[in-house]
């Protein structure tokens, strides 16, 4: 049971960030040009992914 809430906890973090950037308006607190912006968006995005992703291998080597 717990392992199925982190996960699914840790598999829609990226979903509750971009909900809150999109709630802010599509933006972030960096005042940058538009195509510096959506960059900095996307790049933001994956390394969230990316991290999700570790998260959940480490989650799960160390539930065994």
């Amino acid at each position: 049971m717990a392992l199925e809430i982190c996960t699914k906890l840790i598999e829609s973090i990226s979903q509750r960030i971009q909900d809150v950037i999109t709630a802010k308006g599509g933006y972030t607190c960096c005042s940058l040009e538009e195509e510096d912006e959506e960059i900095k968006l996307q790049s933001l995005i994956q390394e969230q992914r990316e991290s999700i992703e570790f998260s959940r291998l480490l989650y799960m080597l160390l539930a065994k």
